[in-house]
């Protein structure tokens, strides 16, 4: 029996914001383009978008994150009482927030403003905007540094990069393994949906994932 969710065509459109793929790997480029491809294939139409303010989520971002992070561990009674009980990096990062002023929170929440409308417009065009999960494949344990396209950072900085924005924003994400590198380390795809449109972006990775079986690979490591 034909399997209706394989005939079904993707009547969307799909944002290919350019910020989102300045440094990344390029194994991880590679992958991600066949996976546009396939989208393309099943009958998703791709619109090359902009985000012009996404550079402002990475410093107000971390703002935020860290002063509301504090304040819930504050209010729940658990920090600084039991201190003891958490990791070192996060103990360090509830220090960070200690140093977050009120003049920062507002200026973070201004910045989150302007990238929400950011987003806002590319979603009058656009279903999703599509962008890798991370610009990188998954490090090796320990790993500090990663250098991408002749630039030096963090781990930590890449691995948050491109997963940041949603996060910040609030727009609902999926990624999902779209493929492995040469050495057999996955590559995941993200996928970022209009708010409230959970449903919409798990039914564009359930299709995805009817016509390549990645999910159902692991890395032979």
């Amino acid at each position: 029996q034909k399997n209706p969710a394989k005939s079904r065509r993707l009547n969307i459109v799909l944002g290919w914001p350019r910020e989102f793929f300045h440094r990344v790997d390029s194994e991880v480029q590679s992958a991600i383009q066949a996976a546009i491809k396939l989208f393309e294939k099943l009958g998703a139409r791709l619109q090359e978008i902009s985000l012009s303010q996404l550079a402002l989520s990475a410093e107000a971002g971390t703002q935020i994150a860290l002063a509301e992070a504090r304040h819930y561990h504050e209010s729940t009674g658990n920090y600084p009482a039991h201190a003891d009980q958490y990791g070192t990096d996060v103990r360090e990062r509830f220090e960070q927030a200690s140093k977050v002023t009120a003049m920062d929170y507002l200026r973070a929440s201004d910045a989150r403003r302007r990238v929400l409308e950011d987003f806002d417009a590319a979603f009058s065009t656009v279903d999703a905007i599509v962008a890798p999960a991370t610009p990188i494949v998954a490090p090796k344990i320990g790993q500090q540094t990663v250098t991408i396209d002749g630039h030096e950072e963090t781990v930590r900085s890449a691995l948050v990069r491109i997963s940041r924005p949603a996060n910040f924003t609030g727009h609902p994400a999926i990624a999902f393994p779209c493929g492995f590198n040469s050495i057999g380390l996955p590559v995941g795809l993200q996928l970022i949906g209009r708010h409230w449109d959970e449903a919409g972006i798990c039914a564009m990775a359930r299709a995805y994932e009817h016509h390549t079986n990645w999910h159902e690979m692991r890395p032979s490591i």
